[in-house]
């Protein structure tokens, strides 16, 4: 039944957006990866979501669980909540949980929706997190506005090893006025350079 939705939203996002996939290869088909990607609207998780071979999990703001029907909706395709207003470590625990026993998540370090993605508005939290759980990073570029007819891409980058991802961190804190702001930029570099490298 999942697969067989995926298909149809699938379908629905090539004919109304007519949305492109670029690097699909890059996806690996098995074992826990953290998919960042970056945050332009609610459709975002269901058009990446519906574009990896493989069930996804993902973070969803609190507020969606309180809507009648919806809660359903969002549970159902495998989301859980998140309160953006706190540190929310409960939610981190549960993405640890994920993460460790091999399963796919995906995450918005930008935390919410932004209409121009720029490296100031990405959260650091995402490279934390697939260090601590020992997976690699797969960024996601999303490219559109999701106008009818129009057209939105998303690129798949390669994906980005704990060890790397460790380097970056050991390196960062080197020094903590502007550790950060380089975990920020790395996070930033890897999920803009899926287009970049893609189109080159």
């Amino acid at each position: 039944m999942y697969e067989f939705c995926a298909a149809l939203v699938r379908i629905y996002y090539k004919i109304f957006f007519r949305s492109r996939i670029f690097g699909a290869e890059n996806v690996p088909k098995d074992g826990g990866m953290l998919i960042c990607v970056n945050h332009l609207s609610n459709n975002d998780a269901v058009l990446v979501g519906s574009n990896v071979p493989r069930r996804l999990r993902f973070m969803a703001k609190k507020e969606l669980f309180s809507v009648p029907l919806l809660n359903i909706l969002v549970k159902g395709l495998g989301a859980f909540p998140i309160d953006r207003s706190v540190s929310d470590i409960g939610a981190v625990r549960t993405a640890l949980s994920i993460l460790k026993s091999g399963g796919a998540l995906m995450i918005f370090p930008e935390g919410r929706r932004n209409k121009e993605f720029l490296p100031e508005k990405v959260l650091p939290g995402a490279a934390t997190i697939a260090y601590k759980a020992n997976v690699p990073i797969l960024p996601a570029y999303i490219d559109g506005k999701y106008r009818l007819f129009g057209r939105t891409d998303v690129y798949f980058g390669k994906p980005v090893s704990p060890e790397e991802i460790g380097e970056m961190l050991k390196n960062a804190a080197l020094d903590p006025k502007t550790k950060n702001l380089t975990v920020s930029n790395f996070l930033y570099g890897i999920i803009k350079g899926s287009q970049e490298r893609l189109e080159s």
